[in-house]
């Protein structure tokens, strides 16, 4: 008996349908990587717009009790004049008027930064500004004072600074021998010390401070026949200087 012989070729029809097969294979292989990334891209793109246009998502406006957030104004205070430079800050108050004090430590500035005051100067800037300085809320400086003067000693390092609403502006200093307030009208005019720059030497002295960094006056009462002042000891109760 002859063995027949077994034709193992696919038919052509079986053949085209295994070759269908695989290339959808192979080109699934190739397509899904791609394919997935687009999906997603246009899922992501697909949530953002829901996101955004969404009437949930939107911030709500600030509630009492938020914790307030800041940002620094980089155009405030508006350039000083003649050339000057601040040092270090000891001391910001605001007034009645809405008006801004500050007062800086001109000695804290380096000869480089303050080359223009020097003998004979290094270079066009800059000149330390005095002390004392006053800014509407703009930022434009209304006056400018402070120093060694007559009458008085100045505060060996400038700390903490404020104005009452009589006008009497109030400085002291934290340098070791500082152990006074300085009382100051509005336009820089000296009216009181209280203490006086020496070697500390207990708490029990009556006559210095111990380096008071900072000032605090009551508000005065109705009838203003007795004022009040906290730690600056007592002031007149006239109408604030213009």
């Amino acid at each position: 008996m002859t063995a027949g012989r077994i034709d193992s070729t696919p038919a052509p029809r079986l053949t085209a349908l295994r070759s269908g097969t695989a290339a959808k294979k192979n080109l699934g292989s190739i397509m899904t990587p791609t394919f997935n990334r687009a999906r997603s891209i246009l899922s992501g793109l697909f949530l953002s717009l829901c996101i955004a246009s969404s009437p949930f998502v939107a911030p709500s406006p600030a509630k009492a009790g938020d914790v307030p957030t800041f940002a620094v104004d980089p155009s405030w205070p508006k350039q000083l004049p003649n050339n000057w430079i601040l040092g270090q800050i000891g001391g910001i108050t605001v007034d009645w008027q809405g008006h801004i004090w500050v007062v800086h430590r001109p000695r804290s500035l380096t000869d480089g930064e303050k080359a223009a005051s020097l003998t004979p100067p290094r270079a066009k800037c800059c000149v330390a500004a005095p002390p004392v300085l006053e800014f509407d809320v703009d930022g434009n400086l209304l006056r400018s004072w402070g120093g060694p003067g007559d009458g008085y000693q100045w505060v060996g390092r400038e700390h903490g600074i404020e104005v009452d609403e009589r006008g009497f502006v109030w400085i002291g200093g934290n340098a070791d021998d500082d152990s006074e307030i300085l009382k100051f009208s509005l336009d820089g005019k000296y009216l009181g010390q209280i203490g006086k720059i020496a070697a500390r030497t207990n708490s029990n002295d009556p006559t210095q401070l111990g380096r008071p960094r900072e000032s605090r006056s009551t508000r005065r009462p109705t009838s203003c026949t007795s004022p009040t002042v906290t730690a600056t000891a007592a002031s007149s109760c006239s109408t604030p200087p213009r």
